[in-house]
């Protein structure tokens, strides 16, 4: 009923001057006429209306392309990129906020990113430890003995929430 209740206000509103002429300048509590809180409440939908119409997969999907672009290809990214940092816009565009914090990745690691993505994508389990074995990462069992391939695949998997 709600729904059908602002459908019929969005209605309205739509009819302007005509429902103007049919208020007699009630103000509302907070002193405002009658037609301007129908005007806001007109407004409010539409905007929400607007906002739904935002296709939330893109917008993730260009979230991660932008930061994924920033660390691999130029190095620099925000290093503080939590949701209120990012803003989705009506027309479904990204707005990113606060660059005051940055991180630097050198682009040797950036190859080395590179490649361990890659080699996770393909499940390549081995190359996927030897990147890792290069780079000085070490894991041990309980035994003090190296682990396996598996097991530092598995290790890289999270790293990279794969």
């Amino acid at each position: 009923a709600r729904d059908r209740v602002e459908d019929v206000l969005a209605e309205l509103g739509k009819a302007g001057g005509k429902i103007r002429a049919g208020f007699g300048g009630n103000k509302g509590g907070d002193g405002r006429e009658d037609y301007q809180l129908l005007e806001e409440r007109e407004s409010k939908l539409q905007a929400k209306k607007k906002f739904e119409k935002v296709n939330l997969n893109r917008v993730l999907k260009t979230l991660v392309q932008v930061h994924g672009i920033q660390m691999l290809v130029t190095g620099v990214y925000n290093a503080d990129p939590h949701p209120g940092n990012i803003l989705v816009l009506p027309d479904g565009k990204l707005g990113l906020l606060d660059y005051g914090m940055v991180g630097r990745i050198s682009e040797s690691d950036r190859k080395t990113i590179a490649r361990t993505i890659l080699a996770l994508e393909n499940k390549d389990k081995r190359t996927t430890a030897n990147i890792y074995r290069e780079n000085g990462y070490k894991a041990t069992n309980s035994k003090g003995d190296l682990v396996d391939d598996n097991v530092l695949h598995r290790f890289a998997s999270f790293h990279f929430d794969k």
